[in-house]
């Protein structure tokens, strides 16, 4: 038999961590549990401004609301978190921390990652294009990323239309595993 909850009938979930009104009790319930086995470990103290129902949601969807699994995953997050908490970089302002400002607008003015807004449905719209690539930095690259992931999660948010996916859109032109 397999753990977590099972949807039956079997229903479309993808935007539930956005529409909470959704969720079923027993859902609720495993969001609470996740919240209270997540309240002790250490690293949450640091990442409040992140943790949410939402993201609580997310994290169960991904593991297929297997508590012990979506505890493993969201702990490993919050670790990642604590060295880069992106959420809070857009909070600081452009020139919050002089020195990843200057390292975003050395990474951004090629155009390699960019947010332009949303699609039709209200996700974020991310686009990738390797072939504009300026940075040989792995740290720098993966900040850089996260910075427009959350940029993309705020982005659906402010546009109000309860979207908590992305729409990733990779240009391959003049793409080469040698454009680094």
């Amino acid at each position: 038999s397999r753990e977590g909850i099972v949807l039956d009938p079997p229903r479309h979930i993808s935007g539930l961590g956005a529409n909470l009104g959704l969720l079923t009790p027993e859902q609720w319930e495993s969001v609470r549990e996740l919240e209270r086995s997540v309240e002790l470990f250490p690293e949450a103290q640091d990442c409040q401004d992140y943790l949410s129902d939402g993201v609580f949601v997310n994290f169960l969807i991904a593991r297929d609301w297997d508590h012990a699994k979506a505890l493993r995953m969201i702990q490993s997050a919050l670790q990642w978190r604590v060295r880069r908490p992106c959420q809070r970089w857009h909070l600081a302002g452009p020139r919050g921390d002089a020195e990843r400002t200057g390292m975003f607008e050395q990474a951004g003015n090629t155009g390699k990652i960019r947010v332009p807004g949303v699609d039709r449905f209200g996700r974020a719209v991310m686009v990738f294009d390797n072939s504009r690539e300026n940075v040989n930095d792995a740290d720098v690259m993966i900040e850089f990323l996260a910075y427009n992931m959350d940029l993309c999660r705020r982005t659906a948010l402010l546009d109000d239309r309860n979207a908590d996916k992305i729409m990733l859109f990779m240009h391959l032109t003049e793409f080469s595993i040698f454009n680094e």
